[in-house]
């Protein structure tokens, strides 16, 4: 009854080249036409709204970054300094989720007041390089961001006398930092802060003569501002 109800030539031609669902017909072109206006936004929301690549020059205050050789006493020899740092932010996921996932590589120095001991003038330079993975848990556009990350860092510190006489010391350690963004737009200022397990201190330095370790730079607790410009 079926092969008299029906033509048979309609179960032998496909329904496709037929006309009935052609890949030029109006539906197909009309999703089609709806596919391509939709990626075509979320390319340009992506690419205009949280720039994948972004520019982060700071500023701040480390503690135990350097030596006070002025001090009454080693147990306040140990001080903190301005540093002056520059990073690159990778996004890791698209600019469109809630919750990004970004690297972010960093180098950055301290500005070390030099000290004058016995006539001595003693000068101190540090370097500092970090590999965070920064995870951002707001939304591109919002006006508040909040995000956390932790990473590794590299420390190096030398003081010297000008005589030949040199200091030097370097390790890597851990970081763990969290901050907020202000907007999401080409320039975005942000203030964090940021904790590192482990420092550079020379091995001159890892005792005083009393045999305890107070002149050692140790952990650090750093402030830092600056602002996010995206390439």
């Amino acid at each position: 009854m079926l092969d008299n109800a029906f033509p048979s030539s309609i179960f032998t031609q496909p329904l496709l080249w037929r006309g009935v669902l052609s890949p030029t017909s109006t539906p197909f072109s009309a999703m089609r036409t709806s596919l391509l206006l939709l990626i075509g936004i979320a390319f340009c929301f992506t690419s205009t709204v949280d720039a994948q690549i972004r520019f982060l020059p700071y500023i701040g205050y480390a503690t135990n970054v350097g030596y006070d050789f002025e001090a009454a006493s080693t147990a306040d020899a140990v001080t903190g300094g301005i540093i002056v740092g520059v990073g690159t932010e990778f996004g890791l996921t698209p600019g469109i989720l809630p919750v990004a996932l970004k690297v972010r590589p960093s180098v950055e120095t301290t500005f070390l007041s030099g000290d004058t001991v016995d006539g001595v003038d003693i000068s101190e330079s540090t370097f500092r390089g970090n590999m965070d993975l920064i995870v951002d848990f707001s939304p591109p556009m919002a006006p508040v961001g909040v995000y956390a990350g932790a990473g590794v860092a590299y420390m190096s510190y030398k003081a010297s006398d000008g005589t030949g006489e040199d200091a030097s010391g370097s390790a890597f350690g851990v970081n763990l930092l969290a901050g907020f963004r202000f907007g999401g737009g080409f320039i975005s200022p942000f203030v964090q802060g940021r904790y590192t397990i482990g420092g550079p201190t020379p091995d001159e330095f890892m005792s005083d003569m009393t045999g305890t370790n107070d002149t050692e730079l140790g952990n650090s607790i750093a402030v830092q501002v600056g602002v996010s410009i995206g390439l």
